[in-house]
């Protein structure tokens, strides 16, 4: 039964996702299907400072969601059939959320997989311990060095052996269970620390399910370090970006913002509520505005984009060979943008 189960949840998820990528290479305007990766912002509040990041002037009103709000979207994703990955992240750090593993909880009870971004610095054995057993399906954590000063240089605060010693004690936590959540570990790398990467990937590899690491991004040149990022920029003449068709980000309020990197929602598409009040997705996925982003990025119209408030020609993201944003990239490595992107979902099922 569960055999049929999987096969018929992957079946559809391929089916689904081969329709996405006509659609991506022929810069469809509407999109047939749900973003397939949403973040889901808990809240824009961060207890470190790092250096590569945005002024937290620059993240607006600081709050948290509620989850009268989060459990109408995972309800609305339910009715809708639709299963995708979720990211809780955003501009702050999600374990500040006091109803963090209910938020988890309340997505696993609709067969939806969370996936969480954390600096790892709130993560007490009590907490991973709750947001196990909520089913939590994937965690990152963002550690960025190898030594307490480059550690502290990168967030602005000394825990580096904090950090390390929760994210060891997750790992014995998580295998003690069976191994229920993938766990990696992920460095930005910037001037400040790309001497320790080749010891960062050596003191992990061996310890988590994935180990990664790619250069800062300049987050639409609200970076704190926007200035050495956009010199690493090269023109490669890569195609369109893709994200328009396959993801958006969530704020604690409800706004849709269709970059993850957009930190100041230089573009906001609209609210998750209609004027009823009722959470409607697909009207904002393909309203006026995302079917302009997506017809200009097709054309490659970065003058539009720019007016619409996206400076995407030159945008890091876009031309980094590690990310799948970029058109060609997305066409060529879809098998393995896709086995990545569902890999909570797949490991839930199993």
């Amino acid at each position: 039964m569960e055999s049929k189960k999987l096969e018929e949840r992957l079946e559809k998820l391929l089916r689904e996702e081969l329709v996405r990528l006509e659609e991506i290479k022929a810069g469809a305007e509407q999109v047939t299907y749900l973003p397939n990766h949403i973040y889901v912002e808990p809240t824009n509040i961060c207890n470190l400072r790092c250096a590569t990041c945005t002024p937290k002037e620059i993240k607006g009103k600081p709050g948290k969601l509620s989850l009268d709000m989060w459990k109408d979207i995972v309800n609305y994703l339910y009715e809708e059939g639709a299963a995708p990955t979720i990211t809780l992240i955003g501009r702050g750090e999600p374990l500040i959320h006091p109803q963090i593993d209910e938020i988890v909880s309340a997505a696993k009870e609709k067969g939806l997989a969370c996936y969480i971004i954390t600096n790892g610095t709130l993560l007490s054995r009590e907490k991973a311990q709750r947001l196990l057993e909520a089913g939590l399906a994937r965690i990152q954590f963002s550690l960025h060095a190898t030594t307490p000063g480059t550690y502290e240089k990168m967030t602005g605060k000394p825990l580096y052996a904090q950090v390390v010693q929760n994210i060891k004690e997750f790992i014995r936590l998580n295998d003690s269970m069976g191994n229920p959540c993938h766990v990696s570990v992920f460095s930005t790398v910037s001037s400040i620390n790309e001497h320790e990467m080749d010891e960062f990937k050596e003191m992990w590899e061996k310890k988590v399910d994935r180990v990664h690491m790619h250069r800062m991004f300049k987050l639409h040149g609200d970076s704190k370090m926007a200035q050495e990022c956009s010199a690493a920029v090269q023109d490669d003449k890569s195609k369109a970006c893709t994200i328009p068709w396959w993801f958006f980000t969530i704020r604690w309020d409800g706004a849709i913002v269709p970059c993850a990197l957009d930190h100041a929602s230089r573009i906001v598409i609209e609210n998750i509520y209609d004027r009823a009040g009722k959470v409607d997705l697909k009207r904002a996925w393909n309203s006026d505005v995302y079917r302009k982003l997506r017809k200009a990025e097709a054309a490659e119209d970065y003058c539009t984009l720019k007016e619409m408030g996206y400076d995407c020609q030159g945008c890091e993201a876009r031309t980094n060979p590690k990310t799948f944003n970029e058109l060609t990239r997305f066409v060529n490595g879809f098998s393995k943008h896709f086995t990545l992107q569902f890999v909570p979902t797949i490991k839930d099922l199993l």
